[in-house]
C-alpha cells in the first residue's frame, strides 16, 4: 500500500522526527506540508523535496490526493484540525496529548468511532525498546501481580522557543500534560484490567513569571484498589545528563527497571510511524480505550491540584 501523506505543522518535531521517520519508507510520499505563516514549511519542502506547501490547513486536507494527514501543531489546534480531517474521510495521526482538555479528546476519539478511516494518537515513548522491555516483563506475568509503578522523568532544559507551551490555554497544562502524558499512558498499558482509579496531584510553579503553567509534578495514583502509581516529573531540573527518565514496576514476583535494558535505543518515532501506517493497511485503529483512559487520568489529575483533594473514578476504556 502506497501512502500520500500531508503533514500540518513545520516545527521541530516534524523537521527532526517525522518527516526523517516518513521519508525514509519507498510506501510514503509527502504531498504537502503546512505551516501558519508558511515561512517555516517552505523551508521543509526545498529541504526535502515536498511539492505543495500551505499556510492554510483547510487547503491541505480539501487535496483528494492526500489520504493520511499528521496533526503536529500546538495542542489548542489538535480538535478543530483532527475532526475536519476526519470529515474528509483521511486517516489521521495527531501528536499527544490529542487536546487540551479531557472533554475535547472525548469529541475526537467519538468522531473517530464515527468514521471508518484510522485515528492515531502519537504516543512514541511506548515504542522505545527499553519501554517495550519493561513492558513485555510486566505484562508476561513474570513480574507477578504489579503492586507499584514508580516512574520519574526530568529534563534540564525548558523548551524556551516553544512558548505555546507555557501558556494553559494553548498547552492545556506543563510539565505533566507534557511529560507525564507518556507516563502516565506506559503505567495504564501494563494494567489492562483497570477498572477504578483514586488520584492525587500536586503541581508547583516555579519558573519564569511570563509561565503560567506547572514545571513540577509529583502525583499518586491507586488503581483497582491495589496497584500504586507514583508519577515525579520536571522541567529545569540541574542534572548531569539532558534527561533523566527511570520507570520502576514492582511485582509480587519480581521487579523490572527500564534501567535493566542493555539492548539497542531508539527514540520511537520510527516504530511509531510503521504502527500506524500497520494500522491504516489493517484497515482498524486500535488503542483508544486506552489513549482515553490516560487523558480521563491526566484530567483528574490536574483536578486534584486544583481542589487539593483526592478524585476518584471509573475508567471507561481498554487497552
Amino acid at each position: 500500500m502506497f501512502h500520500r501523506i500531508g503533514v500540518i505543522g513545520a516545527g521541530d518535531v516534524v523537521s527532526r522526527a517525522y518527516l526523517p521517520a516518513i521519508t525514509k519508507r519507498a510506501d510514503c510520499m509527502v504531498m504537502a506540508v503546512c505551516s501558519e505563516s508558511g515561512r517555516s514549511a517552505r523551508e521543509l519542502a526545498a529541504h526535502d523535496h515536498i511539492p505543495m506547501v500551505c499556510n492554510d490547513y483547510v487547503e491541505l486536507l480539501d487535496c483528494h490526493a492526500i489520504e493520511t494527514v499528521f496533526v503536529c501543531t500546538p495542542t489548542h489546534l489538535h480538535r478543530e484540525m483532527a475532526a475536519a480531517a476526519m470529515s474528509r474521510r483521511k486517516n489521521v495521526l495527531v501528536e499527544k496529548p490529542i487536546c487540551t482538555t479531557y472533554a475535547d479528546a472525548r469529541y475526537l476519539l467519538q468522531q473517530a468511532k464515527e468514521y471508518s478511516k484510522t485515528f492515531y494518537a502519537a504516543y512514541k515513548n511506548q515504542f522505545r525498546e527499553e519501554n517495550l522491555w519493561l513492558k513485555s516483563k510486566a505484562l508476561s506475568g513474570e513480574l507477578g501481580r504489579i503492586e507499584i509503578m514508580d516512574f520519574e522523568w526530568y529534563r534540564t532544559k525548558r523548551y524556551e522557543h516553544k512558548t505555546w507551551l507555557y501558556d494553559p490555554v494553548y498547552s492545556g497544562g506543563g510539565v505533566l500534560m507534557d511529560l507525564g502524558a507518556h507516563l502516565i499512558h506506559i503505567a495504564l498499558s501494563l494494567l489492562p484490567s483497570r477498572c477504578t482509579y483514586r488520584a492525587f496531584c500536586q503541581n508547583i510553579l516555579r519558573g519564569s513569571a511570563s509561565s503560567r503553567v506547572e514545571d513540577t509534578s509529583v502525583a499518586l495514583v491507586t488503581v483497582n484498589d491495589r496497584t500504586a502509581i507514583s508519577i515525579k516529573l520536571g522541567w529545569d531540573m540541574k542534572l548531569q545528563t539532558k534527561s533523566k527518565v527511570v520507570l520502576q514496576v514492582y511485582g509480587t514476583a519480581g521487579h523490572a527497571s527500564n534501567l535493566d535494558y542493555n539492548g539497542p535505543k531508539r527514540d520511537g518515532y520510527e516504530a511509531m510511524v510503521a504502527d500506524f501506517l500497520g494500522q491504516i493497511e489493517g484497515g482498524a485503529t486500535y488503542g483508544l480505550g486506552l489513549v482515553e483512559d490516560s487523558m480521563l487520568l491526566l484530567d483528574a489529575l490536574y483536578r486534584s491540584n486544583e481542589s487539593r483533594e483526592t478524585i476518584s473514578g471509573q475508567f471507561v476504556g481498554v487497552v
